[in-house]
This record gives C-alpha cells, structure tokens and sequence, in this order.
C-alpha cells in the first residue's frame, strides 16, 4: 500500500544549465549563432533542451520589479514604462529603421527602369539593395527577439503580481473579473495593445516618406490619393470603435459565462442530485447565445475593415494615376508607373495597419482597465491590534469586533480565550457566525475594535476540503518532506489506512479534479490529514 520511494515536487524536470548567451563573444551575439546547437537537433524540442533562464528573464526577479514599480505608480502602464521603458523605446527605433529601409527596393526600382541600358549602374543599384535587404534581416532578428524577452518579461511580472493579489484580496470581494480569463485572453490583448503604441508614431513617417517619394514621381496628384487616405483612415476609426464596444461585451458576456460554468461544475452533485440539468443547461445556452451575439458584431465590425484595408490602396492609386494624367496633363513613363505602383502597394501595409493598431490599443485599454479592476480589490484586512499572551494561551480575542466591508460589525463584542492543548467545539444554529469566526482567527475579516492573539502557526480544514489533482500522497504532504514513521502514524490516526486499502494504487491514488473520484468522508480526512501532518500549532475544522 505504502512506497518509500523519494517524491520530487519539481513542477519542471531540471534543465540543462546556463544559457550559452552568458558566455558568447560579441560575433556570436550579432549573428544569434550561440543558439544553432538547439537549432540543429533533428527531433522536435523538448522542454529537457532548453537552458535555464537567464536571472533577468526569471518570473521572480520581474515580479518583484513589476510590483515595486506598481506600489508606487498604481498603474500597470506607467509600471511598464518605468521597469521596461528603455527596451520599449529601442522596439520603436529598431521598427522605424526597418520601416525605413523597405523604401530602398522601390527607389532602386526606379533607377534600373531608368537606366537599363547602363548596366554598370544596374549592378551598382542591384549591390545596394542586397546590402538593404540583408541589413534588414539583420535588425528584424534582432528586434523579434527583444520584443520577445520583453514581452516574456513584462508578462512574467504582471502574473505574478495578479497571483500574489489572488492571494493576498479579501473574501470578501465578489465582482472584479475571474482571473483565467485575464491570464488567458486580456495578456495577449495588452502586449498587441503595447506594440501596436510603437506603430503609432511609426507608420506616420513611414506613410509621410512613402508620400514624398510619390510627389517626386507624380508631382500633386499625389494629394489625391492623401484625400482617399484620408477618408479611409476615418472610417477605420469609425470600425475600430465598432470593434472596441463589440470587444468589450464579449469581455463581459465571456466572464458571465465561465463564472456560470464554474459555479456548475462546484456544484455539479447537487445539479445531478436535484435534476437541474435542463434549467441550467438552458441558462449556459442562453449565456453562450448572448455572448455569440457580440462575437458576430465584432467579426462584422472587423469583416468591414478588412474591406477597407484592401479597397483603400486601389482606390489611392486610380486616383492618383487619373489626376496626374486627366487634371495635370502628366506623361506615365514606365519608370513613373512601376516605381508608383510600387510605393502604392508599400502603402498598403501601413494603411491597413493604421485601423488594426487603433482597434488594438482600444481593445488593450479594455484588457488593462479588468486587469486594474483586479488589482483594485481589496486586500486582506491587516492584523489587528495584538493582545500579550500568557505562555499557556494559544488564542486569545478580548471585546472585539470583526466585520467583512469594514463598515458594518458581523461579529459584537467577541471575546475568548483557549488554552494550547484544548480542544474547543464551537456549536450554534446556521447562520450564527461560526464560520466567519474561524475566518477572524485566521485574519480574513476586518477588526473594527478589541485585540486578538494567535500564538503559532496554524493550518485550517474548511467544510468543503481543497484537493488538488495529485497523488493522495501528495495531497497530504503539501510539499513538506516524506517521514514514512510520522506519515504512518497520521494515516492511521486520521482513519485513511481503510480507504488505502481499497483503493488498487493506495495512497499513490491520483485524485481528479476537485477529489470527485473521492467520497466526501475520504476527501474530508484527507484534508484532515494535510491539517495534522503540517505540524500546526493550531487546528481549526470548519
């Protein structure tokens, strides 16, 4: 029934050690050569490949930046900015010279058209743009990869500061928004939202230099086609303003769902039990039909700036072409048609681009201002005003108050004293407070008047026991060390040796999600079990 074997409680296998790039020479560096070993395998790569992270990309060093940087800001924008500004601003300068260095292929375009008879000039022009496009290249990687390890940094710093809310929020905050859906939607949402910042500033000058190559090719007609830019960039505001209201109920109806399916799947015994199936299955539909609802409202909103996106650049060049030959009696020479048509087709990119980025950082602002509304909670009530214990007393409240909002006292004129060794039953009709003040001793409500004292550590047993999806074994020792005497002896004192044996793997049993494999009397003292194994000074059963 009982292994002996040593449990490893290592979320990750080990990795292989240091990252190369701590000890590669400068050429290394420039080329990302230091990185072809892991390229090289002939098999898929596994997560035992991979170096370990480099201190500054680890989740605990960032957490700990990210939150200072929120205790003092309150803001998750401006925390960004102080902790990972200077690489924000090298992504904008390393986007700018890429935007900028697209414009030599048309350029030398123009000139081979114009001078295909001098080939020692094609081949000056054609040596140039090798020289462009492997420059490019060269800064792209560069770029990809430090928008990476800061994306990885910042979203590194902003879970750990949502988890280290998760546990430190008052009980009694009910409405911020779930968390999963922060984690697993809105942190792609703020990092597109923070590049999309960058293109801002970014695709203006891109579009103003293509604009001026334009003019020196067709002279005024080009204003025609600024005209049309012009138009289409307000009817991708309009779009992207569509898009942020449909992405914002989405939000919304998404959180009301899953805070639905949740609370069924905490309660699905009692749904089974009572028959309940077809009312709640109707009202998940009915969620689910709400929330489709918003989904086709924004695929429309983004169905329409597509449309835009690929219509604007084709009616920017027909409008331009017929102004410069209709209105302004210009010749098209080959040389003026190519290298145009080139650059129009170049506008295509930062026009199409332009409602995506405004759409994106509306939608960011969206994300961020959930992500604020949970940072926002309330955080757990401080420890109220000590009372001095005599050696023998392990807890001790004198004419205290304790409330849940701080504002209104759950709990009058509170006071109690238990010796260490006693075993207290605390006993009263529903509703009377009995949990809430197991919740007092253990800090979760506020104290509006009075003292309390704990004296040791303590371990707590709610009503409906917390198991995790592990071994029993595991569920017991909660990542303190295996001691097969101390472990027998809780076993055995805690009832479980029975359960053991009619379980076919015994305590190496893998419990499913919320212990449903398990009987509610097993669950309960293997909670229990977790509680007396701790070494607690103090126990408390719910």
């Amino acid at each position: 029934m009982l292994k002996t074997t040593k449990q490893s409680y290592n979320t990750f296998e080990k990795l292989k050690g240091s990252i190369p790039l701590e000890n590669a020479n400068l050429l290394s560096k420039l080329l990302l050569s230091w990185v072809v070993p892991l390229v090289r395998r002939g098999r898929d790569i596994e997560l035992k490949d991979v170096w370990d992270f480099q201190d500054v990309n680890t989740c605990s060093v960032n957490t700990h930046l990210f939150q200072k940087a929120y205790n003092d800001t309150k803001s998750v924008v401006w925390s960004f900015l102080k902790v990972y500004g200077i690489q924000y601003a090298l992504m904008g300068f390393f986007g700018l010279i890429l935007r900028l260095m697209e414009l030599v292929a048309p350029i030398v375009l123009n000139k081979i058209v114009q001078g295909s008879d001098d080939q020692s000039t094609m081949y000056y022009w054609i040596g140039l743009l090798f020289i462009s496009m492997s420059a490019h290249g060269f800064v792209m990687a560069h770029c990809f990869m430090l928008e990476d390890t800061t994306n990885l940094r910042f979203q590194s710093g902003l879970k750990g500061l949502l988890f280290n809310k998760l546990l430190s929020h008052s009980l009694a905050s009910q409405n911020a928004p779930e968390l999963s859906n922060i984690v697993s939607a809105d942190m792609d949402t703020i990092h597109w939202g923070l590049i999309s910042t960058l293109d801002v500033w970014v695709l203006p000058v891109q579009i103003l230099s293509i604009t001026y190559l334009l003019y020196n090719q067709i002279g005024l007609a080009v204003f025609a086609g600024i005209g049309v830019i012009v138009l289409s960039l307000l009817a991708g505001g309009y779009v992207s303003f569509l898009q942020s209201v449909a992405y914002d109920n989405v939000s919304s109806a998404r959180d009301s769902r899953m805070k639905s399916i949740k609370e069924t799947f905490g309660a699905v015994l009692n749904v089974k039990l009572q028959a309940w199936e077809p009312q709640i299955l109707a009202k998940l539909v009915n969620l689910r039909a709400t929330e489709l609802k918003y989904v086709w409202h924004l695929m429309r909103a983004g169905a329409i700036g597509i449309l835009c996106m690929y219509a604007s650049p084709l009616f920017v060049s027909m409008s331009s072409f017929a102004v410069y030959t209709l209105v302004l009696d210009g010749a098209l020479t080959p040389a003026k048609i190519f290298t145009s048509l080139a650059l129009f087709r170049m506008l295509q990119s930062p026009l199409s681009q332009v409602p995506e980025n405004f759409t994106a950082i509306v939608e960011a602002r969206t994300a961020l201002r959930r992500v604020d509304e949970y940072l926002s909670q309330e955080d757990k009530p401080s420890s109220p005003p000590s009372a001095n214990l005599p050696p023998n007393v392990a807890i001790a409240i004198k004419n205290a108050n304790f409330s849940w909002d701080n504002s209104t006292a759950h709990l009058s004129n509170i006071s109690l004293e238990i010796q260490k060794g006693d075993l207290v039953v605390l006993h009263g009709k529903v509703g009377s407070g009995k949990s809430s003040l197991c919740m007092a001793m253990l800090g979760e409500m506020y104290t509006m008047q009075g003292t309390m004292g704990v004296c040791g550590s303590v371990s707590y047993c709610s009503q409906e026991p917390w198991i995790q999806q592990m071994s029993l074994r595991d569920n017991i020792l909660f990542g303190q060390q295996f001691d097969h005497e101390k472990y027998n002896r809780v076993i055995a004192a805690c009832g479980l040796v029975v359960d053991f044996n009619l379980l076919q793997s015994g305590d190496q049993t893998i419990a499913s999600s919320k212990g449903s494999n398990l009987s509610g009397g097993q669950k309960a003292r293997i909670g229990l079990a977790r509680a007396v194994y701790s070494n607690a000074d103090i126990v408390i059963l719910a």
